[in-house]
């Protein structure tokens, strides 16, 4: 079992955007991605102009898939370019 932890941050004219986009990159991954077991998006912190992901995956493989189809997404691009920082920690649970 693999769970991912994404802190994002994110200018305050861009947070619509980019939670638009996250919530609907959640839902497709959710839906498409083999492995997929749990995606979601925290409020953001107000003060802090955080958004922060959580993922459930069945295993580092599967990971590494969704991994690769993110790489020519088009909402990866948008999250991409409304963000201005992200921390993104992977942890196995043994």
């Amino acid at each position: 079992m693999i769970y991912v932890i994404c802190t994002n941050k994110v200018n305050k004219d861009n947070v619509k955007t980019f939670t638009d986009a996250a919530i609907e990159h959640a839902r497709l991954s959710l839906q498409q991605d083999d492995g997929c077991i749990r995606f979601d998006i925290s409020k953001y912190n107000e003060e802090y102009n955080e958004i922060t992901f959580f993922e459930q995956w069945e295993s580092k493989e599967m990971l590494d898939k969704h991994s690769i189809r993110c790489k020519s997404s088009p909402l990866i691009k948008i999250i991409n370019e409304n963000r201005y920082d992200k921390n993104i920690k992977v942890y196995e649970i043994l």
